[in-house]
């Protein structure tokens, strides 16, 4: 193993402290628990654009009710001019 210093804010490292007390785990465990976590999503992650968020969105159905529209701009865009635009 390699061993790494890391600067971290008091109140970060108490409440970091009190989770891994309160699952009876060493702090450098359960933050290379957490950075493993986050590393496993980051590599299974796969970004999509904001307008095809937005339709995906607006085509659930709220529990009571029909979908509504999708905010304009985007009801008209397609997703390929929006991608990759910061959008």
């Amino acid at each position: 193993m390699v061993v790494r210093s890391l600067r971290l804010p008091t109140d970060l490292d108490q409440r970091v402290k009190a989770v891994a007390q309160a699952r009876g785990v060493a702090m450098s465990a359960l933050v290379r628990e957490w950075i493993e976590l986050e590393l496993a999503a980051l590599e299974q992650d796969q970004p999509i654009s904001r307008a095809d968020a937005l339709r995906a969105l607006a085509s659930l159905r709220p529990l009571g009710g029909a979908a509504r529209p999708l905010p304009q701009p985007y009801a008209d865009e397609p997703a390929s001019e929006l991608r990759g635009s910061g959008a």
